[in-house]
């Protein structure tokens, strides 16, 4: 029928062709031919863009292996599905405020226990009905991504503890509102703090030096970039921490400190000094568990929060002959500074502190939380 259909029309009108002679005319049976070829020829290039398609809907319901910095992401229509699910639940919770009496949040200085306190959090959180659990995100867990996102909640769907190290920057400060939850921030004093950190990247099996020793480039680190050859087999542990109190690492600690002094809001949120636990572990649990929950530590729950930071001091003690991981002592003993750092660590430490404290708004305020932030001699 098209055939026919083809053969009327083009008997009637007469159509030309360009050759080497130049214009040609085409007789009805030439422009016919013409025609469905052009026509097949436009149905075989279809058939070969779409052909694939059909195969399609079977490889998007099967997993991938991504790289583990977009892990947290969907792949497959099944993991799409999946998070839709999760999705709507979380955004209905969060305008309904259910977060803010079950998740708490931990904004933690690194190397200041933080995952010890936190875990102690937890168990004061299952004691007083909640759920007790303390667990990474996905997405900040690969990443070494550090700021706070609204998803962060599809990995406590119940609520629980998260510890992270987040600055307190606009982006993460209206997270928490959004949320509506309590938070706990962890401090320690950034002399004793530096000299831990130092110890944390110098470890061979931090992931964080393997990547960058692999790229030779710099130490991602949460706080600020560390170039990975002061960490070195060689380089003397003096002249890394001269680095890092002379290139920006102290100041990136002493801002870190001072901006959640000054921008947190002092209803939901509670600071806990690194020193305070040590020293005075009861009184100071006493006051997370009135903070959070209104409620007295009881026996049982100081128990178990005992063991928990026993358990963590004994595994951490038991490297201190390790002089890769430690070169001079475990770190997390109070005034440890004083067996790493040099006369001219020292100086230099006093001299940048003291410029901080000239030169950066409201630094003042991290004068309250450590009034010995410059008599170290004392600590």
């Amino acid at each position: 029928m098209m055939a026919m259909q083809f053969g009327h029309t083009f008997s009637k009108r007469r159509k030309f062709d360009m050759g080497n002679s130049g214009f040609r005319w085409l007789t009805a049976t030439e422009a016919r031919y013409k025609l469905l070829l052009g026509f097949f020829r436009a149905m075989a290039f279809r058939i070969r863009v779409y052909a694939p398609l059909a195969y399609q809907p079977k490889g998007l319901f099967r997993s991938v292996d991504p790289p583990p910095e977009i892990r947290h992401l969907a792949f497959s229509i099944r993991e799409s599905m999946s998070q839709v699910v999760v999705n709507r639940y979380i955004n209905e919770n969060m305008k309904a405020g259910y977060f803010a009496d079950r998740l708490v949040i931990v904004a933690a200085l690194p190397k200041s226990a933080s995952a010890v306190i936190a875990d102690c959090i937890a168990a004061i959180q299952s004691e007083s009905g909640g759920v007790g659990i303390r667990r990474p995100t996905r997405y900040m867990h690969a990443n070494h991504d550090p700021d706070l996102r609204p998803e962060l909640v599809q990995d406590f769907p119940q609520g629980g503890v998260f510890k992270h190290h987040p600055r307190a920057t606009g982006k993460n400060l209206r997270v928490l509102d959004l949320l509506g939850v309590k938070y706990v921030i962890l401090l320690r004093h950034p002399v004793d703090q530096l000299v831990a950190y130092y110890c944390f990247i110098l470890d061979k099996t931090n992931p964080l030096l393997k990547d960058a020793i692999r790229k030779d480039t710099w130490v991602y680190d949460y706080m600020y970039p560390l170039n990975w050859r002061l960490f070195q087999d060689g380089v003397s542990p003096n002249e890394t921490i001269q680095y890092m109190i002379r290139d920006g690492y102290l100041n990136a600690i002493l801002s870190w400190i001072t901006d959640w002094l000054r921008f947190r809001d002092v209803n939901r949120s509670l600071v806990v000094r690194y020193e305070d636990f040590m020293t005075k572990r009861r009184e100071t649990l006493n006051n997370i568990s009135n903070f959070l929950y209104g409620r007295e530590l009881d026996e049982k729950t100081l128990m178990k929060c005992n063991s928990i930071a026993e358990g963590h001091a004994t595994r951490k003690r038991s490297d201190a002959d390790n002089t890769r991981k430690y070169p001079y002592g475990w770190t997390g003993k109070i005034g440890i500074w004083k067996t790493y750092f040099s006369e001219e660590n020292k100086r230099d430490y006093l001299s940048v502190v003291k410029k901080f404290l000239d030169y950066y708004p409201n630094a003042s305020l991290i004068l309250e939380a450590y009034p010995n932030l410059l008599d170290i001699d004392g600590l």
